[in-house]
């Protein structure tokens, strides 16, 4: 067994391969040698996701990345991109990113709106529906008056 593949034919190798035959064909022991380096592939794969977004175009970036791991990252980004922001800027920070939020709202749309493979746009539908609830967290936050 070497690779996962999703409903939507996404495809992501596993960081360890073996076959049942490797643990005498024992279907409670190979399960769980092979739930193991799912886990260990999909942490693996996030963590390699994350290193790569950074300095990166988004919209080139996400479609090099399984869809799990564009979600995760982006949801770990805004986070620390928030709570950077509250606490270097403060409120006119916030008012600015809130500005930024709407501005990759509209890059992503332009990309679901693009000729992207089938499991892009999965991964791009979903996104928007994330980010839409992001940012109208910070538009929130903004009509709060948060500043620390």
């Amino acid at each position: 067994i070497s690779e996962m593949i999703s409903g939507q034919t996404e495809v992501v190798p596993l960081i360890r391969t073996f076959h049942p035959d490797d643990h005498n064909n024992q279907v409670e022991v190979w399960l769980t040698v092979l739930e193991t380096a799912m886990c260990d592939t999909i942490r693996d794969v996030c963590k390699r996701a994350t290193t790569d977004f950074e300095g990166r175009p988004r919209g080139e970036w996400l479609k090099e990345w399984p869809g799990q791991a564009v979600l995760a990252t982006c949801q770990m980004v805004w986070t620390k991109e928030v709570e950077e922001t509250i606490r270097e800027q403060g409120l006119p920070g916030l008012e600015n990113y809130e500005k930024n939020c709407v501005e990759q709202m509209a890059n992503l749309v332009g990309l679901v709106r693009g000729q992207v493979p089938r499991v892009v746009r999965c991964t791009l539908e979903a996104l928007v529906v994330i980010e839409v609830h992001a940012k109208d967290i910070v538009a929130e936050l903004v009509s709060e008056q948060v500043e620390d």
